[in-house]
């Protein structure tokens, strides 16, 4: 069985070599690989994403990219049991966003496939601060999200981990996200398999 642990803090408190050293010291065998750090997250809120992330360069560059990391997780005896890929992928502040995203996703799984990580996990579609969707909408356009990866997914072993997200507003505190509902989650997984045709989700 392994132990696994997120590398966002520890990785970007004390570097790459140090990090993975400090994780593999500590007892851990895996980690849940922070690919989210590639996107500048409070600009994307703001509805910047003119800087880009690296996962909308070639498979080459992406892999070159990561190679540091890659050879640290080796010397240390540690493997990625998944990864997170960047979000947000929906903001009022930033149309195009999304379609600009299923690139950024379609990528990530190509990675992921390339260097043996079997899970990503990509945040679907949820309301933050100011939106005001419906339930409907949300779920309507998690499905077309999803649905998207699925002809990447095919060529692939990887398998998408829907993340089951809260959402935050002032004075009203933490309530559900998507994939919040057990109920509404599981049958979006199966019907997304079934499209499929293998458990891609």
């Amino acid at each position: 069985m392994d132990l696994s642990v997120h590398t966002k803090g520890i990785i970007r408190e004390l570097g790459i070599d140090a990090g993975y050293r400090a994780i593999a010291e500590a007892g851990f065998t895996a980690v849940d690989w922070s690919l989210d750090l590639s996107w500048n997250r409070s600009a994307i809120y703001r509805g910047d994403f003119s800087g880009g992330c690296v996962f909308d360069r070639s498979l080459d560059q992406v892999m070159e990219y990561y190679a540091e990391e890659l050879v640290a997780m080796k010397k240390y005896g540690l493997r990625a049991a998944q990864a997170h890929a960047p979000y947000p992928c929906y903001s009022i502040y930033a149309p195009g966003l999304t379609e600009y995203a299923i690139g950024i996703y379609r990528r990530c799984i190509e990675f992921c496939a390339s260097v043996g990580v079997p899970f990503l996990v990509i945040h679907g579609i949820t309301r933050l601060y100011t939106e005001e969707l419906s339930e409907q909408e949300v779920e309507a356009q998690n499905y077309a999200l999803y649905r998207s990866l699925i002809p990447t997914l095919r060529k692939t072993d990887v398998v998408v981990c829907m993340e089951n997200i809260f959402t935050r507003r002032e004075g009203l505190g933490i309530y559900a996200g998507v994939g919040s509902d057990a109920k509404a989650a599981a049958e979006m997984i199966d019907s997304l398999n079934r499209e499929a045709g293998k458990e891609c989700f």
